[in-house]
């Protein structure tokens, strides 16, 4: 069930694909849709979804949504292809609230990573502030396929490029598994820069 489903038990009663398909050069689209109505199964909205998308892979719609991403206003995506295997070990993206709350306030980032918590096993390495309520805010998000110095790298020089306030960051607060990396004062070198490390 897709995401629009779950908002709204709407259905999309009057939704005829066969011209959507046609446009879309996809003629095993068209044979698709006629076993669809002929069984009177009503389209829904992930009908539609799966017959726009069909025959696309995943890197295809990934690129597709990147694209899109990037066609908003102030927002920023980047991203890095191994030169050997010609495979992405990293996506950065940042939209433009999280650039503006970057700005309001930047003396003290958190850098943290995860690992493990999906099942194609990329890493979400993400840059949070504090909030006016204590609470951590995401000023950007990362897909890295591993912890590598190169892609940490990659993410925080996209960070800072996208971010002329990053001079004012005084504290870096760094998780336990990024607190080893010598790597921190090269980022940062401006002085008086403090590296904590959270538990």
């Amino acid at each position: 069930m897709c995401l629009a489903d779950r908002q709204s038990n709407q259905q999309w009663h009057h939704l005829d694909p066969l011209p959507l398909c046609s446009q879309l050069e996809l003629p095993s689209l068209d044979q698709d849709v006629e076993v669809t109505r002929q069984g009177q199964s009503r389209t829904t909205l992930c009908d539609h979804e799966s017959f726009t998308t069909g025959g696309k892979t995943d890197e295809e719609r990934t690129v597709e949504l990147l694209r899109e991403f990037c066609d908003a206003d102030g927002v920023s995506a980047a991203v890095s292809v191994n030169d050997t295997s010609g495979l992405v070990d990293a996506i950065c993206f940042q939209t433009a609230s999280q650039k503006r709350l970057f700005r309001a306030s930047p003396e003290v980032i958190m850098v943290d990573t995860t690992h493990g918590t999906n099942k194609n096993y990329y890493k979400l390495f993400s840059i949070l502030l504090d909030n006016v309520f204590g609470k951590g805010q995401y000023v950007q998000h990362s897909l890295v396929e591993s912890e590598a110095m190169d892609n940490l790298t990659f993410c925080l020089n996209e960070f800072k490029e996208s971010n002329r306030a990053w001079v004012n960051i005084r504290v870096v607060v760094r998780t336990r598994i990024l607190k080893k990396r010598e790597f921190w004062p090269k980022l940062f070198p401006m002085p008086g820069k403090f590296f904590a490390n959270s538990t």
